[in-house]
């Protein structure tokens, strides 16, 4: 799949996808406005009058200014190409021509242990032997510690 991958200025990926700036309002200043209201204005709590004199009656607004802040800003000298990615076992995204990558997602999800006790299952080591001591301590400590239920 093509999706928008972003780079850092040394040109080391640093995000896959649309970059979420994550923008936040905050209030930046308050400033009092002037405004021409009618005869039979009601004020509100963040007003006061100015004028009474009917006819020309004037509050004074307090109005709160917010303004857009990036929280997460795209870093200075950073880069963005659209580029094919690969969704990995584990449903993260890596990019498509970036070979380990693409390797450790074609494996199965086995550990080097797991293939290890495959293997040491089916051998019997020599009486006396380095592997009888390794083959014995791999034992004792699954006697030990069992994997817990539903795990492989």
């Amino acid at each position: 799949m093509i999706e928008k991958c972003w780079f850092d200025a040394d040109g080391n990926l640093i995000n896959i996808g649309e970059w979420d700036t994550q923008p936040e309002q905050v209030e930046v200043e308050t400033r009092e406005v002037l405004v021409d209201v009618p005869d039979d204005y009601v004020l509100q709590p963040h007003e006061r009058w100015y004028r009474e004199t009917p006819g020309i009656k004037k509050i004074v607004r307090i109005e709160t200014v917010f303004e857009t802040v990036e929280r997460n800003p795209i870093p200075l000298g950073a880069y963005c190409e659209e580029r094919e990615v690969i969704q990995a076992e584990d449903g993260g995204l890596a990019l498509a021509d970036d070979y380990a990558a693409l390797r450790r997602a074609a494996y199965p999800p086995y550990t080097v242990w797991d293939v290890l006790d495959e293997v040491l299952k089916h051998i019997t080591p020599e009486p006396g032997s380095a592997l009888e001591q390794i083959q014995a301590q791999r034992l004792a400590v699954k006697a030990m510690y069992p994997k817990p239920e539903g795990s492989e």
